[in-house]
């Protein structure tokens, strides 16, 4: 349903109360996106974006005729905003919504300063059963209302289904709505449908048009959940129409994704956040990819307008990347500078950006001046060479060089040494005070020069990566790189890897606290268990998610085949998301009982652990809990955990106190 106007009529409104278009002003306020949302009160949320410091005027007006119309409410009146984006909120009260619109006006600060102006209709909500007196015309070119009657979800993507909240990632749908609706996008639990673990957007009013909503992974605590399955909905209703959209989101956790189909920019960072090029200093844009795709990076200045692309790269392998910037296009104008970087290929683009100053670098004559101040190696890989900051001074003076994460202090590589004015490099070995290696990430390094006359300072970023690769103060445990003797599981690991169990990566890392998916579990456990495997290449797997010619072919095989593991309702296995706590202990115990003919008593009375009552959603695992508690297959007296992941030091562990206390016993 619709307001009375006819389409004549919302056309010539709207052109005659656009203002003629200062689009040529040298300072143009343009509003860059402009919509509108209704609560379940009633409420209008109207948010708008500015390209540029603007005097906003917001309001609400009600068409009187062809030209004119009448304030209903006026929500900023001429008021200063910096560009960015902003939300102004009209309490509707009882008030009808027929025949009234909302107008932004934007003129921008300065001389010959340039205006812009967008407005459109307020939705009128059909199902109240109010405004009476619409019709059902459908909506001019615009895009304002109702681009068709019959609602429908066009060109529904899930994006991103697996994702890891802890790295970033987001869960994405995008999809097209053929008419204008109230939206509501929600996330459940997959085993309770009447759970909702977060509503992400409660019924919001979307015009017709293309969207795309996402999920952090957070619940309505804004908490990450647990790693696992869940259920979403996307909902769009229009008067008496109703359209709805059901799919699963795997949560991942535990996991750092350092690869994807889709771009993603990573420990994005300048090395030199200030910099002056007059005295021929120099920065870096520094970004990790995780797939290939092409790159570009560009400057921008205050206006948003493009002053230097330094970095334009096609097909670019996932990894580090540095792209230097002299700051030649910039030299005499001080000030703020954008940087943006930009990677696309045919699954998707990432956009990251940061801030640059140019500013002039001059010390009184009498105070020391660094200068040229940069690490020589981006990233920094600890296990190969040490790290040198090399930087010049203009006088005599004590040098300390401090190595900081998030402003706290973990290392001081230098500690006020003497150095002469002139050129100067200063190594460093990437241990901390402590004596061991730094994690990797990106850290900030902070050179002081003092004399008697004061002091400088000079600060700059830089990254660390593959640092579990460098000698350790501890012998290894095993062949791991990453893990040390003295590491609670390290009996476990080895005996894993020398069982020909377990394997590291390619790096020499175990990565004990990385969480395990389906397959892998699967794998891990028959290896342990020695059970012959089917010859499986090539042949159906029973699930249409899997694949008959991947390396698990014969596990999954073999382990469906002996009943050790099932698949879900859907017909699918889901190979590759994480498997909890109890899923692995079952799958073990499963496997135990075709291979070693172990008894698992039926028991559904008391509480092995706190975490395990036997009440509700636990009942199903008493019996396998119970025989770990029994056989003391887990390294917890009192808590399982479990629908924690299971994670590969964990279960090296279990494995091994399977070996030991059940096949031994």
């Amino acid at each position: 349903m619709h307001t009375t106007f006819s389409l004549t009529l919302v056309a010539v409104l709207f052109s005659l109360l656009l203002p003629i278009s200062t689009a040529s002003a040298s300072n143009y306020a343009e509003i860059t996106s402009h919509n509108i949302y209704a609560d379940s009160r009633g409420n209008f949320d109207i948010q708008y974006c500015l390209n540029t410091e603007a005097y906003v005027t917001v309001g609400i007006y009600r068409a009187t005729g062809t030209n004119t119309s009448d304030n209903v409410s006026i929500l900023d009146n001429y008021a200063y905003k910096n560009s960015g984006c902003y939300t102004s909120t009209w309490n509707r009260g009882n008030m009808s919504l027929n025949q009234l619109f909302y107008g932004i006006t934007t003129v921008a600060t300065g001389s010959n300063a340039g205006s812009d102006y967008v407005s459109n209709w307020l939705p009128v909500d059909t199902s109240s059963g109010n405004n009476s007196n619409n019709n059902d015309s459908n909506n001019d070119s615009t895009g304002n209302y109702g681009k068709s009657k019959n609602l429908k979800f066009l060109d529904f993507e899930v994006e991103n289904r697996t994702f890891n909240p802890e790295d970033g990632q987001k869960g994405r749908i995008t999809f097209v709505t053929t008419a204008d609706s109230y939206v509501t996008f929600e996330i459940y639990d997959k085993d309770d449908e009447e759970e909702v673990i977060k509503t992400v957007v409660d019924n919001e009013f979307y015009s017709a048009g293309q969207y795309t909503v996402k999920w952090d992974g957070g619940n309505y605590y804004n908490n990450t959940v647990s790693a696992g399955e869940y259920k979403f909905r996307l909902k769009a209703k229009y008067g008496d129409q109703n359209v709805t959209e059901t799919g699963y989101f795997t949560v991942q956790k535990g996991i750092y994704t350092d690869s994807t189909e889709d771009p993603r920019l990573k420990n994005t960072y300048a090395t030199k956040e200030s910099f002056d090029p007059g005295r021929n200093e120099t920065t870096s844009i520094v970004f990790t990819l995780t797939s290939e795709a092409d790159v570009t990076i560009t400057i921008q200045d205050k206006h948003g307008d493009n002053i230097a692309t330094i970095y334009d790269k096609n097909n670019r392998s996932k990894g580090t990347y540095a792209a230097e910037w002299n700051g030649s296009e910039v030299m005499e104008r001080e000030g703020v500078y954008t940087y943006k970087i930009v990677a696309k290929n045919s699954s998707g683009q990432d956009t990251q950006t940061g801030t640059i100053e140019i500013a002039d670098d001059f010390k009184d004559q009498k105070k020391p001046n660094i200068t040229k101040d940069k690490v020589d190696e981006i990233p920094f890989k600890p296990k190969f060479n040490d790290l040198h900051f090399s930087f010049s001074l203009d006088r005599d003076a004590d040098v300390t060089i401090e190595i900081r994460d998030g402003g706290n202090v973990i290392a001081t590589t230098i500690r006020e040494k003497s150095v002469n004015e002139g050129h100067e490099s200063l190594g460093w070995d990437g241990r901390d005070d402590n004596g061991n290696y730094i994690a990797n990430g990106v850290y900030q390094y902070k050179i002081i020069a003092e004399n008697y006359s004061g002091k400088d300072v000079e600060i700059g970023n830089f990254s660390v990566e593959e640092t579990s690769g460098a000698k350790r103060l501890y012998d290894n445990c095993g062949s791991f790189d990453d893990v040390d003797s003295n590491y609670k599981y390290c009996d476990a690991i080895a005996w894993a890897q020398s069982e020909g169990i377990f394997g590291g990566y390619n790096d020499g890392t175990f990565r004990p606290n990385n969480a395990i998916n389906r397959v892998e579990a699967l794998k891990v456990i028959l290896e342990a268990m020695d059970v012959n495997l089917l010859d499986a290449y090539g042949q159906h797997l029973g699930f249409y998610d899997t694949n008959p010619n991947t390396w698990y072919a014969p596990y999954l095989k073999t382990a469906t085949s002996l009943g050790i593991v099932n698949g879900y309702k859907d017909g699918t296995f889901r190979p590759n998301i994480t498997i909890s706590r109890i899923e692995a202990l079952k799958m073990i115990l499963e496997t135990g009982r075709v291979k070693h003919n172990i008894i698992i008593p039926t028991n559904v009375y008391g509480q092995p652990y706190y975490d395990t009552p036997n009440t509700g959603a636990s009942k199903w695992y008493l019996s396998y809990v119970y025989f770990a508690k029994e056989f003391n297959l887990s390294d917890n007296e009192f808590y399982f955990y479990p629908q924690s992941n299971m994670t590969r030091g964990e279960m090296a562990d279990m494995l091994y106190r399977y070996h030991m206390n059940v096949t031994q016993y």
